[in-house]
């Protein structure tokens, strides 16, 4: 089973450096992988529209819209990386993607091709429709749900960062990258080709002011 440990570790034996047993022990390279770890999984998360990372949320109204442009004003959903695009609330059934993650469910029939103006500033999604919803990457911290493909590039990632920092080693920093960026590729294309895949590109009509 993928763990952030077994992550971490993979990003160690790449570099050829002693590998950890927990993420929370005092060594030197534990250390640097938790410094490392999360923000290059939220970087990762946002660089491309993952299938197991899509959800789709109906957006919370906030009282005060604080806007001349739009309308109404949303809440950002708590566990938004970043928005995909903003569409009316679907009325037809939904279709849930990467599994059971209590994400709000994803409209099989729009396609995004519904998608609606907006804007967003600071935590906040502005549009004018009276009800949204938007299509968005989770922050998905459970490694579990992470394709294997991911899993791979995650590491070349964090295994770029602890070259540095453990080698002080720039040839093999971007050595690491080389490796990330074909790894993110193959991983791209892999996630293409799951059924689940519905929101790889924004509509063509959408448009953010």
């Amino acid at each position: 089973m993928t763990s952030e440990v077994g992550i971490c570790n993979m990003a160690l034996g790449r570099i050829g450096h002693q590998r950890i047993d927990s993420l929370q022990e005092a060594s030197p390279q534990a250390v640097d992988c938790r410094l490392f770890y999360a923000g290059n999984r939220e970087a990762l998360l946002q660089r491309r529209p993952w299938s197991f990372a899509t959800g789709r949320r109906v957006l919370a109204s906030l009282t005060a819209v604080d806007s001349q442009e739009w309308q109404h004003a949303y809440a950002w959903p708590s566990d938004c990386l970043s928005v995909r695009y903003v569409e009316p609330v679907a009325d037809e059934g939904l279709l849930f993607a990467g599994g059971d993650l209590g994400a709000a469910a994803i409209a099989p029939s729009a396609f995004g091709q519904r998608a609606v103006p907006y804007e967003v500033r600071g935590k906040t999604v502005f549009t004018d429709r009276a009800e949204a919803a938007v299509v968005y990457t989770r922050d998905i911290s459970d490694p579990t749900w992470f394709a294997p493909l991911f899993v791979q590039a995650l590491a070349y990632l964090v295994a770029a960062d602890l070259a540095m920092s453990r080698l002080r080693d720039e040839a093999t920093r971007r050595d690491m990258l080389r490796l990330a960026d074909a790894a993110i590729a193959e991983a791209d294309l892999a996630d293409g080709l799951q059924g689940t895949r519905v929101f790889r590109h924004p509509p063509p009509t959408l448009t953010v002011r």
